[in-house]
């Protein structure tokens, strides 16, 4: 796979998200191990976290394994960002509905990766969060 002129690997499974978090993400900062309290202070529709960075970092691995041919695609032409959905383990995070304020247990997970040719695989992964 090509980034540009640049051979890359489109996935790893062993997802470091501080590697991502250092290039501008903020998967880390914003959604692992976050309180229930804390997910009703957003003040957003659904706001959610992952249990623990273990948990970010297989779910946002598995989407990218599920999504490969998409993200190969997308590194092939000239988007800047791409969204892609996957399943995860419900176990695994917690969504917060402002509606009813109640926690739901996640259906999956959305990764949003934008093109950044400093990084190893042509990419950095802005957000990854546990999703309704």
């Amino acid at each position: 796979m090509l980034a540009g002129k640049t051979p890359v690997l489109v996935h790893n499974s062993n997802c470091n998200l501080a590697q991502h978090e250092a290039a501008g993400g903020h998967a880390i900062a914003r959604l692992v191990g976050k309180t229930d309290a804390e997910l009703a202070a957003r003040n957003i529709r659904y706001s959610s976290t992952f249990t623990d960075l273990a948990a970010a970092e297989r779910a946002t691995g598995g989407n990218l394994a599920a999504n490969q041919g998409q993200v190969s695609q997308w590194l092939s032409g000239n988007g800047r960002r791409l969204v892609i959905n996957g399943p995860m383990s419900a176990a695994d995070g917690r969504v917060y509905e402002r509606a009813t304020q109640s926690i739901l247990s996640p259906s999956g997970v959305t990764t949003v990766l934008q093109r950044n040719p400093s990084m190893p695989n042509g990419y950095h992964i802005v957000t990854s969060y546990p999703s309704p």
